[in-house]
């Protein structure tokens, strides 16, 4: 029996060739009647993204995305010292080099990474709401803050330890959603 040749490819970051080509178009309004005012803006997002490893076949990827992420406030103020707010923004983007190159990455000394080869797109929900207090002349400031946020992604990701005792990060093709609530209390008095 012949011994087989078998190569060994590691795939080493020079043997992965990314360009990412993005730009962002914002188109933003103000509208302002006596005490209210409102924004909005638009921004469209175009990500080109192209991949090629030469050491493998049919390794070359070219995929574009575009993204509408707006964003809207309304603000009122009640008198000159009190004021309330509400803000809302959508943010969809894709993950950047360190997060797709599909190769085993030594993140730190006992930490590996095995990215997925999907390129991964994560969205933004967010809404936050505040009630401001101000008086100038006593120098007393305070704001109550409820803030909201809801992340998606289509990856999840998994920390295993192997038997060396590295920590290996495995990405499993599954929706992955974080959801946010809290609120904040700030107060401030100059002497």
């Amino acid at each position: 029996q012949q011994p087989q040749n078998s190569v060994s490819i590691f795939p080493y970051s020079s043997d992965f060739n990314y360009q990412k080509f993005q730009t962002n178009t914002s188109l933003t309004t103000k509208w302002q009647y006596q005490n209210l005012t409102i924004k909005a803006n638009l921004l469209a997002n175009l990500n080109n993204l192209k991949t090629h490893q030469p050491v493998l076949v049919n390794s070359s990827n070219k995929n574009t995305y575009v993204f509408f992420n707006p964003s809207f406030n309304l603000k009122y103020e009640f008198n000159s010292k009190w004021s309330g707010s509400v803000n809302y923004s959508k943010s969809q983007n894709v993950s950047d080099f360190n997060q797709i190159y599909p190769g085993v990455i030594l993140q730190s000394f006992n930490n590996l990474a095995q990215n997925p080869e999907i390129i991964n797109q994560h969205k933004i929900n967010a809404i936050n709401a505040q009630l401001s207090y101000s008086n100038i002349f006593k120098s007393f400031f305070a704001r109550l803050l409820f803030q909201s946020s809801d992340n998606q992604s289509q990856i999840t990701i998994s920390n295993e330890v192997d038997n060396n005792g590295f920590l290996i990060n495995r990405i499993i093709n599954r929706p992955n959603t974080v959801k946010n609530f809290g609120y904040t209390i700030d107060l401030s008095k100059g002497i």
